[in-house]
C-alpha cells in the first residue's frame, strides 16, 4: 500500500539579512530536508511558489579525474559498428 506523505506547514516571516531578504527555516524542518547551518541550497520559483531544496552535487572535470582509481578504471569495450565519421 503507498504512503501518503503528509505536508508540514509552518509559518515564518521573510527578514531583511543586509541588502537581502532571508528566511528562518524552523530547525525541524531543516533537518527532514537534511539541511543545516552551511548546507548548500538551490532556490528557485515554480508555479509562483519558492522551493528551497537542498543543492546536488555540481562536479568540475577535474573533480571527476581526481575520483578515478585503479578499482574504478574499466578498459576499453566495443560500441559497435562505426558510423558517419568517426572511424579511426
Amino acid at each position: 500500500m503507498k504512503q501518503l506523505c503528509r505536508k508540514s506547514i509552518m509559518a515564518t516571516k521573510v527578514a531583511m539579512w543586509g541588502t537581502s531578504l532571508g528566511v528562518h527555516l524552523p530547525k525541524h524542518e531543516a533537518e527532514r530536508a537534511g539541511i543545516e547551518s552551511g548546507t548548500s541550497v538551490d532556490v528557485y520559483v515554480e508555479d509562483q511558489r519558492l522551493i528551497i531544496e537542498k543543492a546536488k552535487p555540481r562536479y568540475s572535470i577535474d573533480d571527476l579525474v581526481s575520483m578515478i582509481t585503479p578499482e574504478n578504471l574499466h578498459g576499453e569495450f566495443k560500441t559497435g559498428a562505426s558510423k558517419g565519421n568517426e572511424s579511426w
